[in-house]
């Protein structure tokens, strides 16, 4: 994409494409996908820790998004109403599949996906970035369902407590002592294995 079609592109408000694709600019969509797909790509495979698996997720989503557009009301957080979709689609694969979820340890974005330890004051960012890429994905695979969502969300995805809040549909304080656990439980793994840097 050249950089002033990028620049337009980016100026382009999501609520824009969405009215455009309701008045029948069906390829309008497609700067949807565009937008959103290497964010929910991150999410899927974090799910279910399987490049192919994250992908087929990936396509079932964006076409039951579409699906469901037009019930979509302005006024609300289209990235919240999209991640609502998605969070409820993988939950349905992730039950279906009925089985410990094995990541994939060969998959480099799962980590890289994090923000920069640098520009985050958080210090779980820090911990979870000096982790090797296995014990990462093998620690955060061992949280309840529950808690997993949370921490993909707020640390892989990047959402805040209110994006997370409205998606699953949980109280902030709740999200917040569901992070507060997490971290605690990471932590404790992490300290076990003897792989947190100081």
């Amino acid at each position: 994409m050249k950089e002033k079609s990028k620049q337009a592109f980016n100026n382009i408000s999501d609520i824009d494409i969405i009215g455009r694709v309701l008045q029948g600019e069906r390829e309008a969509y497609s700067m949807i996908v565009e937008r959103y797909q290497s964010y929910l790509y991150r999410t899927a495979f974090a799910f279910l820790g399987s490049r192919e698996e994250a992908e087929d997720a990936l396509q079932e989503i964006f076409i039951k998004a579409y699906r469901y557009l037009n019930t979509f009301k302005l006024g609300m957080n289209f990235k919240t109403w999209l991640y609502t979709i998605a969070i409820n689609h993988l939950r349905r694969l992730h039950k279906k599949n009925s089985r410990i979820i094995q990541f994939q340890t060969a998959e480099s974005e799962f980590l890289e996906s994090l923000p920069d330890e640098k520009e985050s004051s958080d210090p779980a960012i820090k911990l979870l970035k000096n982790q090797t890429e296995t014990d990462v994905v093998n620690a955060v695979n061992t949280l309840k369902k529950g808690l997993k969502e949370v921490v993909i969300l707020y640390y892989f995805d990047e959402m805040s407590i209110e994006e997370i809040s409205e998606i699953l549909g949980l109280g902030k304080e709740n999200i917040k002592s569901k992070l507060f656990r997490a971290r605690k439980i990471l932590r404790k793994i992490f300290e076990k294995n003897e792989t947190v840097v100081e």
